[in-house]
């Protein structure tokens, strides 16, 4: 793949990773006072405009295409319950890794509809299926527990990821899950779906450890809180 297509998928990881934190807060009840698209380095160079009539809502548009931000007002995330502060903290992470492995799901797909030759390539997918399924059930669901243990996982992907010599560990894992003992190459396609996968994967273990010193930082207080 050229680097501009690299770069391309990587931006979108990133903006499927902040949807996933526009979806929870609006699902919470909280109103969003701006999206931003890129970082901003200058109010000169920051432009704004209101998709809607008679709303305070706006998008920026940012000259760096290197991040995403979804900007709420802080008091109203602080009347939100323990758990609806906590699923939100958890949103992006769940969402990368979700879509991580909807694109290594679907890749599969497309591989056994038209690229399979043997029954073992159905079963391979079959009990991909069974996996996506799992993830999805994890990553949808709102127990604070089973949060914190997802981002310990993801977290301890990006080190094992980090450890191998260009994310080589990663896409090996990927190939096989998406295509068995099977071998392709050389097909956009795949070659993209599996880099957004990686990548979002990736950025979910990134945004992981900012959970779990977030998550250690509350029981910190709270134990504070309960012995004073």
């Amino acid at each position: 793949m050229s680097i501009f297509l690299l770069a391309f998928v990587g931006i979108f990881a990133l903006l499927v990773h902040e949807l996933g934190y526009v979806w929870k807060v609006r699902q919470k009840g909280v109103e969003i006072k701006e999206f931003e698209i890129g970082l901003k380095i200058s109010e000169k160079l920051s432009w704004s405009f209101t998709p809607r009539k008679h709303s305070d809502f706006k998008i920026s548009l940012n000259p760096l295409l290197i991040a995403f931000f979804t900007n709420v007002l802080p008091e109203d995330i602080s009347k939100l319950e323990r758990k609806d502060k906590i699923s939100i903290l958890n949103a992006g992470v769940k969402t990368s890794i979700l879509y991580g492995f909807f694109a290594l799901w679907f890749s599969g797909l497309i591989f056994i509809v038209f690229f399979a030759e043997s029954s073992e390539s159905l079963q391979h997918f079959l009990t991909m299926t069974s996996g996506f399924i799992a993830i999805w059930a994890i990553t949808t669901s709102e127990d604070a527990n089973i949060s914190f243990l997802l981002n310990i996982v993801a977290c301890s992907l990006v080190f094992f990821g980090i450890g191998t010599v260009y994310f080589s560990g990663f896409y090996k894992i990927t190939e096989f899950i998406i295509f068995g003992s099977s071998k392709i190459e050389n097909i956009l396609f795949f070659e993209i779906m599996q880099f957004f996968s990686i990548t979002s994967i990736f950025l979910a273990g990134l945004y992981s450890l900012q959970n779990i010193g977030l998550s250690i930082a509350w029981v910190v207080k709270i134990f504070k809180i309960n012995n004073t």
